[in-house]
């Protein structure tokens, strides 16, 4: 009996420790789903193409593009696509950012289902902060990262992402944990 109790004990020691031990295994995504799951139909805006982005949203699109089976990229002008935009902001310092909407086009919480997603980067203050093409390339991949359901990786992970809030790199590609992220999210 005594054994069987030490056991029981070890166990919930153990259990204990599971749930409530280190947390950088836990997700970087948000819950709920897309109106089409990992599949993203999408549009580009006339933004896009008159203010020279076209290449840009392309690169980030490649990039999350193979990294999930459930997760690709297919050109339409369904009502539900998402839709890329290329805009200014009187917002300092904001290089970019998502509108998820549902059906109605009511913005949704990050956390609710979403029916499609208006994507934004912000020309004038990539401009004003002097981003070159790459560090551009970077912001469009972090906003489609967010357009996937990505979070941003918190500043005390040990690990590199294109999901930090505002890095120091700025890779053209997402980074072996962003693309765990997602396939934690999608599936493989």
């Amino acid at each position: 009996m005594k054994h069987a109790r030490k056991g029981f004990i070890v166990f919930v020691l153990g259990l204990s420790f599971w749930s409530y031990g280190p947390k950088e295994n836990f997700a970087d995504f948000w819950g709920g789903t897309k109106y089409w799951g990992g599949y993203t139909n999408y549009v580009y805006s006339a933004s896009v193409r008159s203010g020279g982005y076209a290449a840009t949203y392309d690169l980030a699109r490649n990039g999350w593009t193979g990294v999930s089976s459930n997760v690709r990229f297919n050109d339409s002008t369904h009502v539900y696509a998402d839709k890329y935009h290329v805009g200014s902001t009187s917002t300092s310092g904001l290089w970019g950012k998502i509108f998820p909407r549902n059906q109605n086009g009511t913005i949704q919480n990050l956390e609710s289902n979403w029916t499609y997603v208006d994507v934004w980067v912000y020309d004038n203050q990539m401009d004003l902060d002097d981003l070159s093409i790459d560090e551009r390339t970077n912001v469009a991949l972090h906003e489609l990262g967010h357009s996937l359901k990505l979070e941003h990786t918190p500043d005390n992970y040990t690990v590199t992402s294109v999901m930090t809030a505002r890095g120091s790199q700025y890779w053209i590609t997402p980074r072996e944990y962003d693309k765990g992220e997602l396939r934690k999210k999608w599936g493989n």
